[in-house]
């Protein structure tokens, strides 16, 4: 199964993972228009990205 990741959702996710803020809420995402599995497929990798300090493998 493919799924599509909203570019921008998945954006503002990466860049709240990375800098270390928490996660939004389920609400939070749906009053700032983002979508939910992108928004926090982007935070675990941000999330990750800071963790480790290196981008993961593509």
């Amino acid at each position: 199964m493919r799924l599509r990741l909203d570019d921008e959702s998945y954006q503002v996710g990466w860049e709240d993972g990375r800098s270390g803020e928490s996660s939004k809420s389920h609400e939070e995402l749906i009053w700032a228009g983002l979508d939910d599995l992108s928004y926090l497929s982007g935070f675990i990798e941000g999330e990750a990205r800071r963790s480790t300090g290196s981008d993961p493998e593509k």
